[in-house]
């Protein structure tokens, strides 16, 4: 028996547990895209992987990431950010992701990335981390965020949002 809030993907459980998938899986990668250990201190990313297996007989390797409440186009970016950490990890490989909605039980349909397609994926990565390094102007952003925020003033914070 499944806990309630996993029942509506249950039968995806079951697929992923007879694939022996691990979960929350901790990598990380040097700036030069090599693996290294979670907590090296030279880790220029790491990315801990809600469900990750590999089926060796088709050399695909899975990337999951499991959500609770709606659907957001990040949450694409976000998955996409974490193949080239696995393929650091997982080389030559095909790589599938896919997204998993707990609460409405909902499983994307997989997207497939072919090895050649790391490089790019990289690089698109490195120019984000590069402007977020440089960047020194954080103007606020008031959103739906803001009503749980810690940087609240209504929770003690800086924030007047």
């Amino acid at each position: 028996m499944y806990p309630q809030e996993l029942q509506k993907v249950s039968s995806h459980t079951m697929l992923l547990k007879q694939k022996k998938a691990q979960s929350e899986v901790k990598l990380a990668v040097k700036q030069d895209w090599s693996p290294c250990d979670w907590d090296d201190p030279d880790a220029y990313m790491r990315a801990i992987i809600d469900i990750l297996y590999t089926d060796q007989e088709l050399n695909i390797c899975h990337i999951q990431d499991w959500k609770t409440g709606q659907v957001y186009d990040s949450h694409d970016v976000q998955l996409l950010d974490y193949v080239p950490v696995v393929a650091a990890h997982y080389p030559n490989m095909t790589y599938q992701t896919r997204l998993v909605y707990i609460d409405q039980g909902f499983v994307s349909t997989p997207k497939t990335h072919a090895p050649d397609r790391i490089k790019p994926i990289r690089l698109m990565l490195d120019g984000r981390i590069g402007l977020a390094e440089a960047d020194t102007i954080f103007p606020v952003k008031p959103g739906k965020h803001c009503s749980r925020c810690d940087y609240s003033i209504k929770f003690g914070g800086p924030c007047p949002h």
